[in-house]
């Protein structure tokens, strides 16, 4: 079933090409949606042996992105186009964690598991120079609106989970979706509640990537001239809304809307909206949310206090493990790659996720045996050095993107509002999940971060165009 339903995608694809005459962009936005499929293939082990969960793998979206790279390299080439670079170079905030990795492989007790983890660093890097150099407004807006589309698609299959109780799209739609999933692994077992994942694997990997997302749609939602734009951006916004809800992800819910507040309020401040239409749509939304949400107060209440102590716990005794272990090793960590190597001389709890590598792989998931918070991680495998080089990176993005809403205008401008109020709450979801390290979001994070960095180039040259 599986081959069919990518035969028939696949078919999907070529058709798209065909009718639009604009390959590229249907490349483009197929691999934007595909990086939401979190799943992993270690199809390296004959030449890199069993090395668990911290092997090299390869995933869905690969495949696109080095069809993309093909063509850029094809056109520049054998072609000769000249693509000059677009906005800041961005990777040159990124490598020196890269670097800081790689010089923690020198201390680790498996260097070859750091170096295969800077495969994924290596590609985050592909990304930003793909970005920089190919983006235009039609790539654009093609990948924002693929980021809303993927959304749209995640919130409404994680509502038929919650709806079904059948995780996935083959479980929801009855084809042995669950079958090959161990009992310990079943939702009930798991999670303790029947949650989303979408095809992120884990609750809160998808509503971190909705955290990323959501932001870009309400801002056009809000801003857009048009009023069918406005109108579908709208109805992605609640779809998204929706599936964040079926997560039952407690800090989420807060961070969601604390976004809306803020691309509200900021794109008031930058006179993108009028005041008027920001007292409507506080007082209308008031009152849509406080009616949606009245049929499931006694689900939210029990949400957020049934286990809430066990999961502070839970997250400060892994905390002080990624502590201890960045106590032991200061300066470069464990290194990269090499925490749960760890994690049993610490005495933690995720020590079980040792035994079950096996079964991960079969189901092509990979488990991260992380602390709860995203900055410990870097902290405990690559030291501080890691660490303060992580948060340069992220401060960089940060600050090029006001830069970047600064001397944009029009739509643009609210969407890289919604964009910096994405990758905000992801550094928020942070403080209590590791999200941020699964592939869906650290990719689509390296690609939003390239995207504010390269939309001033992007929109100079849209109007240098339209004016000629």
């Amino acid at each position: 079933m599986k081959l069919v339903l990518a035969a028939g995608l696949g078919f999907a694809l070529w058709a798209a090409m065909l009718v639009s005459r604009r390959p590229k962009l249907v490349l483009l936005f197929a691999w934007v949606v595909s990086l939401t499929y979190n799943r992993q293939y270690f199809s390296f082990e004959p030449l890199a042996g069993d090395n668990g969960m911290q092997g090299p793998y390869w995933i869905v979206s690969d495949a696109f992105l080095l069809v993309l790279l093909a063509v850029w390299l094809y056109e520049a080439a054998i072609l000769k186009r000249r693509q000059a670079p677009k906005g800041i170079a961005l990777y040159w905030f990124f490598l020196p964690f890269a670097a800081i990795g790689l010089l923690s492989s020198i201390v680790a007790d498996r260097p070859d598991w750091s170096l295969y983890e800077l495969i994924r660093a290596g590609k985050a890097v592909l990304i930003m120079l793909y970005v920089r150099y190919n983006f235009t407004t039609a790539t654009w807006w093609t990948a924002a609106a693929a980021m809303m589309f993927a959304a749209v698609f995640q919130g409404a299959l994680g509502m038929a989970e919650v709806a079904t109780q059948h995780s996935g799209v083959f479980g929801v739609l009855g084809l042995n979706g669950a079958q090959d999933i161990p009992e310990e692994f079943a939702q009930a077992n798991f999670f303790g509640w029947f949650r989303a994942t979408g095809t992120m694997n884990h609750p809160p990997n998808l509503a971190c990537y909705f955290l990323l997302t959501l932001p870009l749609s309400t801002a056009v939602a809000l801003a857009a001239s048009h009023p069918k734009v406005r109108a579908a951006a709208a109805c992605a916004s609640a779809i998204a809304l929706a599936g964040l809800a079926c997560t039952l992800s407690r800090w989420p819910w807060a961070l969601a809307a604390l976004q809306i507040l803020f691309v509200l309020f900021a794109l008031t401040w930058l006179r993108l909206i009028p005041v008027r239409r920001t007292i409507g749509v506080l007082s209308i939304g008031a009152l849509t949310a406080a009616l949606a949400l009245l049929p499931f107060t006694g689900i939210i209440v029990d949400r957020v206090t049934r286990d809430l102590e066990r999961s502070i716990d839970f997250r400060r005794n892994e905390n002080r493990v990624a502590l201890a272990m960045f106590a032991d090793h200061p300066l470069l960590g464990v290194g990269l790659n090499n925490y749960s190597g760890h994690i049993a001389r610490y005495g933690s709890e995720l020590a079980w996720a040792l035994d079950v590598t096996d079964v991960g792989k079969q189901m092509h998931v990979r488990f991260i045996a992380a602390p709860q918070n995203g900055f410990l991680l870097p902290l405990a495998e690559t030291g501080m050095a890691g660490l303060s080089a992580f948060i340069l990176y992220l401060a960089a993005v940060l600050i090029i993107g006001a830069r970047s809403i600064a001397v944009n205008a029009g739509v643009q401008k609210a969407a890289l509002v919604g964009l910096l109020a994405g990758m905000l709450g992801v550094i928020a979801q942070e403080i209590v999940d590791y999200s941020f390290w699964v592939d869906p979001v650290f990719y689509t994070f390296a690609l939003i971060a390239s995207m504010v960095a390269a939309s001033p180039v992007v929109r100079r040259d849209a109007v240098v165009s339209s004016a000629l």
